[in-house]
């Protein structure tokens, strides 16, 4: 069974495939950070934002399987932290979190009840990054 045509690997191109992104070079981050009885999750490519989630607990490992994070990142330890299938950095919480503002995926929290677990996923999430980066 071959391919139809229109999948098949052109014989006349030489050009390089075509990404909706760059080739994963570093790993990506998940923050995770607790609002109420729920979790707020917060996914970080190097080069992009993938997501903001407000789930509950048991959702979390769903979560984390279709969002394939390297790193797991949160502020303090937790019941549920033990049974996922990825390692688990406890971080402290940065004094100055990130502001909002500057990602135009985020300005939409920008005063509401969820401004700052946001800001402080965000601002775990980018220390994880730069911490595996160097």
């Amino acid at each position: 069974s071959s391919a139809p045509p229109f999948l098949a690997p052109s014989q006349f191109s030489s050009a390089p495939s075509m990404y909706r992104a760059p080739p994963r070079r570093e790993p990506r981050v998940a923050a995770v950070v607790r609002h109420g009885t729920k979790l707020l999750v917060l996914v970080l490519d190097p080069w992009e934002l993938r997501s903001v989630s407000v789930i509950a607990p048991p959702s979390l490992r769903r979560l984390l399987l279709r969002e394939r994070p390297r790193l797991l990142v949160a502020a303090r330890p937790a019941r549920w932290q033990k049974r996922l299938p990825l390692p688990v950095r406890l971080m402290a919480p940065p004094r100055h979190p990130e502001r909002l503002d500057a990602v135009p995926e985020l300005r939409r929290f920008v005063g509401t009840p969820l401004e700052q677990p946001v800001r402080q996923a965000l601002s775990l999430a980018t220390a994880a990054a730069r911490l595996v980066a160097i």
